[in-house]
């Protein structure tokens, strides 16, 4: 099934939105939904809700972002990725992007990570700005 809509009410008037939904609930269950107008971004999940843990794999992507959605723009962000996958009994997360914005200089943004029901591991956090970067990692 597809849906295509548009907005229309300010500050994301024109936004077109695409909506696809493939699959069944007791099977394997896939969702789609694209942005087009202020807003350009992609998400993509995939589930299986009768599936023991429910897995998912959702990635949300966009070439560029910015604040305020309209006019000059305060924040912006470039290349989003965002990425889960996994069951809660064990998944993993990951998120890479590049940012800047008023009195915040250029910089790029790396989280990995590994987790469960009980903890998360971080595998990286990773903030790359003015000529150097910063690395954390936790458990």
């Amino acid at each position: 099934m597809t849906l295509n809509t548009a907005l229309n009410v300010d500050p994301i008037k024109g936004e077109k939105i695409k909506l696809k939904v493939g699959g069944g609930l007791r099977d394997k269950l896939d969702l789609g939904i694209n942005l087009s107008g202020p807003v350009r971004a992609q998400l993509a999940l995939q589930t299986q809700l009768a599936e023991a843990g429910l897995p998912l794999n959702l990635t949300l992507n966009s070439d560029a972002l910015q604040w305020p959605l309209t006019g000059t723009p305060q924040y912006q962000v470039k290349g989003f990725k965002l990425k889960f996958s996994g069951k809660a009994t064990d998944y993993a997360l990951s998120l890479h992007s590049d940012f800047s914005g008023d009195q915040i200089p250029p910089a790029t943004l790396s989280v990995d990570g590994k987790g469960n029901v009980e903890q998360f591991k971080l595998t990286l956090l990773r903030l790359a700005a003015l000529q150097g970067n910063t690395d954390l990692t936790a458990s």
